[in-house]
């Protein structure tokens, strides 16, 4: 197999390489080691950017004395004061500095703290509004003109409102990829189908209902124009009568359940909507499918929660994840810090700004030269941090507002005129 691979790929570069699997990159180095004068390897990649946990740790280290090991030192993307905050954020973890465009605009950074039991959505806004005037930059008043990154999706689902939907899905485990994509058979049918046909329909848009039912429905597919090729005036009449029906559920300016509209697509054929349909439709479910009992929770949730989540996973709101922006770039980005609306152990930002103590496993791993859940979380603020632009708004909700003030002072992170305590 190293022969056909040096063979039909002499020359092998590797994008993101520090989040590449260790083990493909062991043996890429072992490939390069014994074909040394046939194949040639070029890996691009940030080890700062390395946030998960497949990647090869010490990448830099790794790799052999004889290769050329070029560096990136231009910024070409950051104003000058977000290119100091990133190295001194990178000052932690290693010594590799990047200087900004002698081009580049001066920009701002702020840090706001704040306590975890607040009302967030009103907390943001109000920060938002603050960055607004700092940065003489009336855009950030405009919610979709700045992107807000937070820790896990679910932080999303509370603040965008698709919760009711999202939270069944995720608490069970058994969606992990297909609710992050979208992919969910009955959400797909829903958000790619349903939704546009709701719209148009509401719009009087008649020329956009007609392409929607004739591209999806089963009532105008093939099989029923040759069952039907001498009454097609009734097919037509059919698929007219079933988008009606749907429509009905948002008479009296009612928002129906996910679970009812699904219930309309299937009585009426209006399109195809799985196999499990059945049981999510029962008035009684007997069975102990997990996926079945999750789904039957989640399409309880208003369909205006499905419109939320369908543009959520599409990248139509201001909200991204912290690790799902790599590589990105925004001109106005609020980079959100909540570890206890997180609920996640791989990161903390407690622990990085000094609100909490190491645990034993952390100084372990310390003496040890391994990875530590505090390192790992230095990365991803780098990574957030340096999506910005122009303007960066970086929002800590915590119970000890000092530690965290301190440790942003002590670290060189912010000046004091920079912290606001909200």
């Amino acid at each position: 197999m190293q022969d056909i691979l040096v063979t039909k790929y002499p020359i092998l570069l590797i994008d993101e390489s520090q989040d590449t699997k260790k083990e493909l990159i062991d043996a890429l180095l072992d490939v390069c080691e014994k074909h040394k004068n046939e194949f040639i390897v070029g890996m691009f990649g940030d080890t700062m950017q390395r946030i998960y946990n497949d990647g090869k740790e010490n990448l830099a280290v790794c790799i052999p004395n004889d290769w050329a090991k070029p560096t990136k030192v231009m910024n070409h993307r950051s104003a000058t004061r977000i290119v100091d905050l990133a190295n001194a954020i990178r000052s932690t973890v290693d010594k590799q500095v990047q200087r900004a465009r002698s081009d580049a605009e001066a920009g701002i950074v702020r840090l706001f703290i704040s306590s975890p039991t607040v009302e967030k959505d009103s907390t943001e806004e109000k920060i938002a509004q603050i960055m607004a005037k700092d940065a003489g930059d009336d855009d950030w008043k405009d919610k979709a003109a700045y992107k807000s990154l937070i820790l896990e999706h679910h932080m999303a689902a509370s603040r965008f409102g698709f919760s009711n939907l999202y939270t069944p899905l995720n608490d069970s485990g058994k969606f992990d990829t297909p609710l992050r994509d979208g992919s969910i058979t009955e959400l797909s049918i829903l958000a790619k189908m349903v939704l546009p046909l709701v719209k148009a329909y509401q719009e009087k848009n008649d020329f956009e209902v007609a392409k929607i039912v004739r591209k999806y429905s089963p009532l105008l597919g093939k099989k029923a124009f040759a069952i039907k090729t001498e009454n097609q005036t009734e097919m037509l009449q059919d698929a007219g009568n079933a988008v009606e029906s749907l429509m009905k559920l948002w008479s009296n300016n009612k928002i129906p359940s996910c679970l009812a509209v699904l219930r309309s697509v299937r009585d009426t054929g209006l399109f195809e909507v799985g196999d499990r349909v059945d049981d999510l439709l029962a008035e009684q479910y007997e069975g102990e499918n997990q996926k079945i009992i999750a789904l039957r929770r989640a399409l309880l949730a208003s369909f205006s929660e499905l419109e939320n989540y369908s543009m959520y996973i599409t990248d139509n709101t201001r909200f991204a994840t912290h690790q799902g922006v790599k590589g990105l770039e925004f001109p106005r980005v609020m980079v959100i810090m909540d570890d206890a609306q997180a609920r996640g152990f791989l990161f903390s930002y407690e622990k990085l700004f000094g609100a909490k103590a190491k645990t034993d496993t952390d100084l372990k791993n310390e003496r040890e030269g391994k990875d530590t859940g505090i390192t790992r979380t230095a990365r991803l603020f780098y990574v957030a941090c340096t999506r910005a632009q122009s303007s960066l708004a970086v929002v800590a909700y915590t119970e000890d507002v000092d530690s965290v003030k301190n440790t942003a002072l002590s670290n060189n992170w912010f000046t004091e005129e920079e912290i606001v305590i909200i």
